[in-house]
């Protein structure tokens, strides 16, 4: 009957939340409780902090991130070719629902030219190695590896690459400042650019109408001007144009700035202000 009456007696000391050492276990035999930290250390057994009520606990941010600017998805590439005067930024926006991705293209440091309709050819590429040059960067993006090179008017037809985005008309100053929307173009995901390379070319992209079997492959835009790789941003370079002008003047034509049907301009030159560039914004 005793050691009965012991047992419960010691599953009522567990159960209150506070450890009770048993007599002699952490006892001298015949003095006081020994100090902590000599001999025997009883483990607390019970709760030992009270259980925080439902809901996001101080210091919990996850719950702040999708606020403001972060309904975007923003993606940045810098060029800043060594041994070169081109300078530049493109910076990629797109809604984290989908839907068209917005671009912006700022170069400076171009050869000038004497012509005023001089263009460049604009894609992306496979790869985000630029370290071993723009070459290193691989073919044009081509999610299904089959399509022909084209416009952007043709994505998913089979006669355009993802990563095909068009020429871009410089000033005589060998400035481009310019923008598209592509509705086709993802920045995150499986087809996603973020993490490949732009590449900037030399000479005009005939589109995939050049009547030959290199046209339906790099569109004849000649060698590599500058490349950079796309990383994932916040929202500070697309608030911030690399060259200066009121962000929210975002003035593309159908399919980005320029007409494809035709391979025609119809061109808005306007001074930004500080730096005596042309700009080159096309009316839609």
């Amino acid at each position: 009957m005793l050691l009965v009456v012991c047992m419960c007696l010691t599953v009522v000391q567990l159960t209150s939340g506070q450890f009770q050492p048993f007599p002699g276990t952490n006892r001298n035999d015949n003095g006081p409780i020994v100090p902590p930290g000599q001999g025997f250390q009883p483990i607390p057994i019970g709760p030992l902090q009270p259980v925080p009520p439902p809901g996001p606990q101080p210091g919990f941010q996850n719950n702040q991130v999708l606020a403001g600017a972060d309904l975007f998805v923003y993606g940045t590439c810098y060029f800043n070719e060594t041994g070169s005067n081109i300078r530049g930024r493109v910076d990629f926006q797109q809604a984290r629902t989908g839907g068209p991705t917005r671009v912006r293209v700022q170069v400076v440091g171009l050869p000038p030219s004497l012509m005023s309709d001089t263009e460049h050819g604009i894609h992306i590429h496979e790869y985000g190695d630029v370290g071993r040059g723009c070459y290193a960067s691989g073919p044009h993006f081509d999610s299904d590896t089959f399509s022909f090179h084209g416009s952007p008017n043709n994505l998913g037809t089979g006669n355009a690459h993802e990563g095909d985005m068009g020429n871009l008309r410089q000033s005589n100053a060998g400035v481009i400042d310019s923008d598209l929307v592509l509705p086709l173009m993802n920045l995150l995901g499986d087809t996603g650019v973020l993490g490949r390379a732009v590449v900037l070319h030399e000479g005009r992209d005939d589109l995939g109408r050049g009547g030959n079997s290199m046209s339906l492959q790099t569109g004849n835009a000649g060698a590599p001007l500058s490349c950079c790789v796309i990383a994932w941003s916040d929202s500070t370079n697309w608030n911030s144009p690399f060259i200066a002008r009121n962000v929210n003047n975002f003035n593309p034509n159908q399919g980005g700035n320029q007409n494809f049907q035709n391979g025609g301009f119809q061109q808005q030159g306007q001074q930004f202000q500080g730096n005596g560039f042309v700009s080159n914004n096309f009316a839609g």
